[in-house]
């Protein structure tokens, strides 16, 4: 049997500080995107329950509204803090062990974020 090694985390001195600024704010921008499509698709729910003569605020309490306001803040914060670290993460190295350092982490990213939304979905529906 092999050993099993854990891969040293990356040094914060590998990137520079524009890369990082630069992943900063694009996932700042993609939380805000995730999370107005969010309140995009909620607006619409509400919308047609109140042309089919629903009454949306007896439906849903502000309370209600505020836990759904909270959960797709949660969402749009995970998603955009993925997005960050996948551009930060990102990019060509000539080390093979900084390469598969840095496919280790992206895998790792996509293979939660996937989790996360399908149980997510799950408990949803």
């Amino acid at each position: 049997m092999g050993r099993f090694y854990m891969h040293k985390p990356l040094s914060i001195y590998d990137f520079s500080k524009r890369r990082a600024i630069i992943s900063i704010l694009l996932a700042l921008g993609s939380t805000l995107i995730f999370y107005f499509f969010q309140q995009y698709f909620f607006s619409l729910y509400r919308s047609a329950m109140l042309s089919f003569q629903f009454n949306a605020n007896y439906l849903l309490s502000d309370d209600a509204i505020s836990l759904f306001a909270f959960v797709f803040a949660g969402n749009a914060v995970i998603v955009g803090n993925s997005v960050g670290i996948s551009f930060y993460i990102s990019g060509v190295s000539k080390s093979v062990r900084q390469r598969s350092r840095r496919r280790n982490i992206l895998n790792n990213q996509s293979f939660l974020l996937g989790n996360y939304l399908y149980l997510f979905i799950k408990l949803a529906l």
